[in-house]
């Protein structure tokens, strides 16, 4: 098992988020990091997704960074709230 740390970059704006990687929810605490385990092991090449929600007004912004043993695994770019929707979501895959 490796233990993942994620750090979310929201913006000032946007009221919340979720985090989920292969299924697990990512309790995020206050400073918008948090831990999940996953299988697998840091630098063996197995393949894990980032799904993530999202809720605020038109242009608000989420960024994710999912780190092993301190090295990025993940980076997201800043994803949008679009439109006049207040929802956002989508998803990345990524390898140890």
């Amino acid at each position: 098992m490796a233990t993942l740390r994620i750090e979310a970059q929201p913006s000032a704006g946007l009221k919340s988020y979720t985090l989920v990687v292969d299924g697990h929810p990512v309790p995020m605490r206050s400073d918008h990091k948090g831990d999940v385990a996953v299988h697998g092991q840091c630098n063996d090449g197995s393949r894990h997704l980032l799904n993530y929600t999202m809720f605020g007004a038109t242009g608000d912004t989420l960024a994710v960074t999912i780190l092993c043993a301190g090295h990025a695994v993940c980076q997201t770019a800043d994803q949008i709230v679009a439109g006049s929707e207040p929802y956002g979501a989508g998803w990345e895959d990524f390898t140890l």
